[in-house]
C-alpha cells in the first residue's frame, strides 16, 4: 500500500508503522496546474464511544487531515463525523466508516498525516501517515489516473448525490486493498485520457496480475473503438482460489499491434485461509521451511507474529487470529516478512527487525511489560538506534527524561521521553517525525507537579 515511509540507510530504517485506520489514495486529471485527489480512509467503529440515541447508538469523531510539503502545512482538513447504528442493525458496529476527503492539488510530493479523536473518550487518539507522490497528468497525450481499488462497484446506481458517485457509477473505495474469501473479489476503477492520441482507430486495454515473485496469475485484453476521447475502466476479478499473499495489478493501454503505450500499477493483498503460501504451490513451503520459521513450534510462532505487531496492519492480525494450524501459522508468517520487506533481503530484514526486538528487550523492559512493549522499545525497533541520547536523570524539580536524536530521519528529528511512574516506564511525550505524537511543550509534562 502507499502508506510506506521512504527509508534512509541501513543504520536506521524506519519500518513501517500501521495504525488502526487504513487510508489509500488515488490521483484523477484535473487541469494544467492540478490534480483531483482522492483520499480514502477506514475507520472502525470498534474504537468509538457509541451512546443510546433515538432508534439505536451514535457516535461522534473529530477528525483532522493534516498536508505537509517541504516541512510546512501545506493544507489542514478538519471536520466532524457522525455515525449512527440503527437498533435493528447491531451488526453495523462490527463493520467500519468508509468515507473520502477530495483536495486539488499540484502535482509534487506531500506528507500526509490523519488524527481520529473521540469527544466521548479523550484516551483515543489515533492518527496515520503516509507520503504520497502526486504525478501530473498530461493533457495531450494518453495517460491513464491512478488506480482504485474498491469494495464495490455499482453501475446501475442512482445515488448521483452519494459522495462515491462519479462518472454514472458508485465506486466505494477499499482503503485496506485485501480481497478473498471472506472480503470479496478484486475490483477495480481507473480513468483513461486523451485517446484520440493514440495511434489508429481502435486500442487494446490490458490488465495483469501477478504474484510477489512476477509470476503471470491472470490476463485479459479488451478491444476498445476510440468513440471519445476519455472514458473510465472498471473490473471485478475472483480471488477465491488464489494462494494468500502479496499480488500487483498492472493496467495498460496499447495499440492495434500490442505496443503498450502508457502503464499503471499497484499492489494488493490476497487472503484465502483454505490456500495459504505452500498448500498448493510447489516452492514457497521449501522457502519457509529453509529459515528458521521452519524449526520454530506453535507458541514461538505466535510469539513472533506478536514482535511484528509494529508492521502489521488490523486487518492482517486479524486475518492470523482465523488461523489453527501450525504450517498455516508458519506459512502466513512468512507472507508477512516478504510483504514488508524493505531491504530486498527478507531474511536479513527479519533478523534485523528481532535483533532490535531483542536489544529492546534487554535494555528497556519496563515494570509488567517487556522492553519491545514499551514507547522506547517501539521507537528502536522501527527507527533504529538513535544518533544520539542525552540522559537526565530525576532533579527535584523535574522527572527523569530522555531525549533521542536521528539525524538521518526527515532532515533530523528528536524523541523525548519521561518516566512518569518511576518504574524506567518512559513514555513519549514529543516528537517532530510526522505521525508520531507531537507536544511541544513537554517540558511542562515534565515538571513535577504538573
Amino acid at each position: 500500500m502507499r502508506r510506506a515511509i521512504v527509508l534512509t540507510c541501513l543504520l536506521v530504517i524506519p519500518f513501517v508503522v500501521s495504525a488502526k485506520v487504513d487510508m489509500d489514495y488515488a490521483v484523477f486529471r484535473y487541469d494544467n496546474g492540478q490534480v483531483d485527489w482522492e483520499i480514502f480512509y477506514s475507520l472502525p467503529r470498534t474504537l468509538l464511544t457509541y451512546a443510546p440515541s433515538p432508534g439505536g447508538s451514535s457516535a461522534t469523531v473529530i477528525l483532522d487531515l493534516k498536508i505537509m510539503q517541504n516541512n510546512a502545512v501545506w493544507k489542514e482538513l478538519t471536520w466532524q463525523l457522525n455515525d449512527i447504528i440503527p437498533a435493528d442493525q447491531p451488526g453495523k458496529k462490527e463493520m467500519a466508516i468508509i468515507d473520502r476527503a477530495k483536495v486539488l492539488a499540484p502535482p509534487g510530493t506531500y506528507a500526509v498525516v490523519f488524527y481520529i479523536k473521540d469527544p466521548a473518550n479523550p484516551a483515543m487518539i489515533d492518527s496515520t501517515s503516509f507520503t504520497a507522490e502526486l504525478r501530473a497528468i498530461s493533457q495531450t497525450e494518453p495517460a491513464l489516473s491512478d488506480l482504485e481499488f474498491a469494495s464495490i462497484i455499482d453501475k446501475n446506481s442512482s445515488e448521483t448525490d452519494n459522495p462515491f458517485y462519479k462518472n454514472t457509477l458508485k465506486v466505494v473505495p477499499n482503503p485496506n486493498r485485501v480481497y478473498g474469501q471472506e472480503y470479496g473479489p478484486l475490483q477495480f476503477y481507473i480513468e483513461t485520457y486523451n485517446l484520440m492520441a493514440l495511434p489508429g482507430e481502435s486500442y487494446i486495454v490490458r490488465y495483469t496480475l501477478s504474484d510477489d515473485t512476477g509470476k503471470l496469475k491472470y490476463r485479459k485484453a479488451l478491444a476498445r473503438k476510440k468513440k471519445v476521447d476519455s472514458s473510465v475502466e472498471f473490473a471485478t476479478i475472483p480471488v477465491d482460489t488464489m494462494v494468500s499473499g502479496a499480488y500487483t495489478l498492472k493496467f495498460s493501454l496499447a495499440d492495434t499491434s500490442g505496443k503498450e503505450q502508457v502503464l499503471r500499477q499497484d499492489k494488493f493483498f490476497v487472503y484465502n485461509k483454505d490456500r495459504m503460501p505452500g498448500s498448493g504451490e510447489g516452492g514457497m513451503m521449501a522457502v519457509a521451511l529453509s529459515t528458521e520459521l521452519g524449526a520454530l513450534d506453535e507458541k514461538a510462532i505466535d510469539q513472533e507474529f506478536r514482535y511484528a505487531g509494529y508492521l502489521t496492519s488490523p486487518e492482517e492480525k486479524q486475518l492470523y487470529k482465523t488461523i489453527k494450524e501450525l504450517e498455516a501459522k508458519r506459512n502466513y508468517l512468512l507472507a508477512v516478512w516478504k510483504a514488508k520487506d524493505r531491504l530486498g533481503d527478507v531474511s536479513k530484514f527479519r533478523e534485523e527487525y528481532l535483533a532490535r526486538v531483542k536489544y529492546s528487550n534487554d535494555h528497556y523492559a519496563a515494570f509488567k511489560k517487556e522492553g519491545w512493549q514499551t514507547d522506547r522499545g517501539r521507537v528502536y525497533i522501527l527507527y533504529g538506534p538513535p544518533s544520539y541520547v542525552n540522559r537526565n536523570p530525576s532533579t527535584e524539580g523535574l522527572r527523569p527524561y530522555e531525549t533521542w536524536d536521528y539525524n538521518e530521519l526527515q532532515g533530523g528529528v528528536v524523541f523525548v521521553f519521561a518516566d512518569f511512574s518511576g518504574f524506567k516506564d518512559y513514555q513519549l511525550l514529543h516528537s517532530d517525525l510526522i505521525g508520531e505524537v507531537h507536544y511541544e511543550n513537554y517540558m511542562e509534562r515534565i515538571k513535577r507537579g504538573y
